[in-house]
């Protein structure tokens, strides 16, 4: 059944006309806590929307003090809100539990500090800043989360939640679950042969997947949620025998953090090289290149050996001292000084000028 705008108005339903959309009010959520791993790993609905429904407040108390009236500016002048629970679990329609969880993530992560006024008294609430991170520098505050195990539970029990959610499905849906089930027995009874092919290849994906996960949380730390995203995200644009050879490559070149994998990986899906038999083709060009370039310098090398050889293999002239001193001597009449260039006979000529002169030479 097709419902146009007049059948909807005439159901009470209202519209935006041009110029109106600015007439209402909304609770603004930052995209940063949507698209950030860091952020994106620990939020969730709940916990987002609660954040943008604190901050909306907050803009309450930040009005209030504009009119002179300082109660919600504490002594070093950061703003703060005051919210009891049981109000937020009312607008936001959700159990107790699911509030203090998600005051407990956001306090974790500094979206918000929460200040103990005493007995009687409410907590106040100071709202933190959205942090803008590159990347890496979500991953590495990531990674130091998991370290010192930060927010473990809280994971734990989000997970945990969601489990029961998937167990809790309506009966309806349990039936037809099983009428699936039914029916693939079925098909599978049809064609064993296809079966067993398609169970070998699962089994064997699934033992890859341990394997990846294995090494790669024996190299860094166990897997988030994000991370596992990732990866799954380039085993799909690959295949996973690339992506686990890829994490080995990684290892032996000493990398610190999970970065340096992403990176070689991005790298070379840029340079289309997605498969192991690619990736082998391009290390045997690159070391042949590398050859090429050692023999190169090699024969460079012994050029540069075989012009030094030559030069010191230079046979020097030989010397009759005897005869030499006697030629000298009898031209030292004729010549005060000899000027030349042949060091032993200048060492010569120095020499006879020092005797004469009467000193040690």
């Amino acid at each position: 059944m097709k419902v146009n705008l007049e059948e909807l108005k005439k159901l009470g339903c209202e519209f935006y006309k041009n110029q109106e959309a600015n007439e209402s009010k909304f609770i603004s959520i930052p995209k940063q806590l949507y698209i950030c791993p860091f952020y994106k790993n620990y939020l969730s609905p709940v916990t987002r929307e609660l954040y943008a429904w604190l901050k909306d407040r907050m803009s309450l108390s930040e009005s209030t003090s504009k009119k002179g009236d300082k109660r919600f500016v504490d002594e070093n002048g950061y703003i703060f809100l005051i919210y009891t629970r049981e109000n937020l679990m009312k607008i936001l329609n959700v159990s107790k539990q699911t509030i203090a969880d998600s005051f407990k993530i956001l306090n974790a992560l500094g979206l918000i500090f929460e200040k103990k006024m005493g007995q009687g008294k409410p907590n106040r609430i100071y709202i933190g800043k959205v942090l803008y991170m590159s990347e890496h520098d979500a991953l590495e505050r990531l990674e130091y989360y998991n370290k010192h195990e930060i927010l473990t539970k809280n994971t734990n029990k989000k997970s945990s939640n969601f489990q029961k959610s998937k167990n809790s499905t309506s009966k309806s849906k349990k039936i037809r679950l099983l009428e699936v089930e039914n029916l693939d027995a079925i098909n599978t009874n049809t064609n064993k042969t296809e079966s067993s092919k398609t169970n070998t290849s699962s089994s064997s994906t699934k033992s890859k997947r341990e394997i990846l996960t294995n090494i790669y949380e024996e190299a860094f730390k166990p897997l988030s949620n994000y991370i596992k995203n990732k990866i799954n995200t380039y085993i799909e644009k690959t295949n996973i025998d690339f992506v686990i050879e890829i994490l080995k490559y990684s290892i032996e070149h000493n990398a610190k953090t999970p970065s340096y994998f992403f990176k070689t990986l991005d790298n070379l899906i840029e340079n289309n090289i997605n498969t192991v038999e690619a990736l082998e083709v391009s290390i045997t060009k690159f070391n042949k290149k590398i050859e090429k370039k050692k023999k190169t310098s090699s024969r460079f090398s012994a050029s540069s050996n075989e012009k030094k050889l030559n030069f010191t293999n230079y046979s020097q002239r030989e010397y009759d001292y005897d005869e030499l001193e006697k030629q000298l001597l009898e031209n030292s009449g004729q010549c005060d000084r000899i000027i030349t260039t042949d060091p032993l006979e200048k060492y010569l000529k120095q020499k006879e000028e020092a005797e004469e002169n009467n000193y040690i030479f």
